[in-house]
């Protein structure tokens, strides 16, 4: 791959945590560390030198499309995503995913988890209504689902049993209030 120029594939670790909550229990938003937001010296760079554009940018008069487009460029994207999917069993299944990755990769992983991998499943965000997310295609960051967010499983048929498989289910961990 190096020597014909291609780019390397980023592989992430999911670091894979099942969390088993109480019956009365809610979910927080999953609490990043604060290392999470810290931007390396390169990164504080590259904001210096847009605020910098950014301000002769306004010094000149612009149009719509230019104003539009210069807003696209300088919208912050994150790298990685923390996505918490809450199951209809009271188990949480909670993985790392790079915010580019398609919804596809998020439910491929959800889909290795479960007791049943090919029984039929939607996932709802329900910060953003009650539609499933059905655009396998488009990517995490696209979806609104950076830099966190706790996702809705549910079976599109009636599954009798638990959701996750015996070993997920035997290394579940209670999950403690950030």
């Amino acid at each position: 791959m190096l020597r014909e120029g291609q780019s390397v594939p980023i592989k992430v670790s999911r670091d894979t945590t099942i969390y088993r909550i109480g019956e009365n229990e809610r979910i927080t938003m999953p609490r990043l560390p604060p290392d999470f937001y810290d931007l390396t010296a390169e990164e504080l760079k590259k904001e210096q030198r847009i605020k910098t554009e950014e301000v002769d940018r306004m010094l000149t008069l612009r149009t719509r499309e230019m104003r539009e487009k210069d807003e696209k460029q300088r919208q912050y994207t994150y790298k990685y995503t923390l996505i918490r999917i809450r199951l209809p069993d009271r188990y949480v299944l909670q993985g790392v995913f790079g915010c580019h990755e398609p919804l596809s990769a998020v439910r491929e992983y959800t889909a290795k988890h479960l007791s049943n991998q090919a029984a039929l499943f939607s996932l709802y965000n329900p910060c953003r209504g009650s539609e499933p997310l059905v655009d396998e295609t488009k990517s995490l960051a696209a979806l609104g689902l950076a830099p966190a967010v706790v996702l809705h499983f549910e079976f599109d048929e009636p599954s009798d049993g638990p959701s996750l498989s015996q070993e997920f289910v035997e290394a579940a961990v209670p999950l403690t209030p950030a």
